[in-house]
């Protein structure tokens, strides 16, 4: 992050200087400084998806609905469903299934043709 390296040349060069090389605004870099001590806002409902995925090794497939409504129904959450999906994909906790087509068929050679013209 441009943040870390900005700190780490903080005493040789001009906090503004530094900005301004990296692309950044110091109000972001004084941002950054002031919140990096603070602790995440959802850490403990982390813990708690943690906690579940860890119960048995069949929950590791588990995705961000059934995550929800495990913690709706044992853990009394009150939160949405969009707070849920942001914390699975910040921690790269999603589940993508795949596609799979539903429109194609394969031919049955024997299957009968139709007698009917149309």
């Amino acid at each position: 992050m441009k943040y870390i390296e900005l700190r780490s040349q903080e005493g040789k060069w001009s906090v503004a200087a530094l900005c301004r090389v990296l692309q950044v605004t110091e109000s972001g870099y004084y941002k950054y400084l002031r919140n990096k001590s603070k602790p995440y806002k959802y850490a403990d409902l982390l813990k708690q998806i943690y906690d579940l995925l860890k119960e048995d090794p069949e929950n590791v497939n588990y995705g961000v609905k059934r995550i929800y409504q495990y913690l709706r129904n044992s853990k009394n959450y009150k939160g949405s469903y969009s707070t849920i999906y942001r914390i699975c994909k910040d921690n790269n906790l999603m589940i993508h299934c795949k596609r799979r087509p539903k429109g194609i068929t394969k031919a049955d050679s024997k299957a009968q043709k139709s007698r009917k013209p149309y």
